[in-house]
């Protein structure tokens, strides 16, 4: 049993967190190329707004998850009231 939490507690993982902000895929990139230097998984968590133009946020948010589904990052959505 200790043997297993040791190994879980030594994973390594690269956490990025973006929206829809134009340089969000850049951040993609450099956490992609962390993990791959670091030989470890890597996740994304992606900020939904509640409160910005749906159509024009929708498009950014489907191209940003796309992109990072398609460098093999793990994505979660993380809903928020405001971006101010």
């Amino acid at each position: 049993m200790n043997a297993k939490k040791n190994k879980a507690l030594k994973t390594n993982s690269i956490l990025a967190i973006v929206d829809n902000h134009p340089e969000a895929a850049r951040v993609l990139r450099a956490a992609r190329r962390r993990a791959n230097n670091s030989d470890c998984e890597w996740e994304v968590i992606i900020l939904e707004y509640n409160d910005q133009n749906l159509k024009e946020y929708k498009e950014q948010y489907l191209q940003i998850s796309t992109l990072a589904q398609e460098m093999g990052a793990k994505i979660t959505p993380l809903f928020v009231n405001s971006a101010y």
